[in-house]
């Protein structure tokens, strides 16, 4: 359902960078064995057909990751300090969250002097 929300707000994405952790490693092992045993035939043509792709970042480069996790925390705890929210609002308030680190530009800026 994550996907699907993700893909509603943003399109469908070509490729999908995660983070090299050894738990992702081992947890891709393991969805790639479910996917095989339980993924229906159209799910698999789906992703098939729109070219979507899940890709590793590169290993030992952590700061590839470390700097939208920092950006993403200081965002939530700007925004909700101490508050207890329900699922429904923590979701709310991380589509808030979204929308200034994702259109921040990936790279420094060129400026002219």
């Amino acid at each position: 359902m994550a996907f699907r929300r993700f893909v509603g707000r943003r399109g469908l994405p070509h490729t999908i960078y995660i983070d090299n952790a050894t738990t992702f490693q081992t947890v891709n092992k393991e969805l790639i064995t479910l996917w095989n045993t339980l993924s229906s035939k159209n799910a698999q043509q789906f992703y098939a057909e729109n070219g979507i792709r899940w890709k590793f970042i590169v290993p030992c480069v952590i700061w590839w990751g470390g700097e939208t996790i920092t950006l993403i925390k200081q965002c939530l705890r700007k925004t909700l300090e101490r508050a207890l929210l329900d699922e429904d609002k923590i979701s709310t308030v991380l589509v808030g969250v979204e929308a200034p680190i994702n259109s921040r530009p990936v790279t420094g800026l060129y400026r002219a002097f």
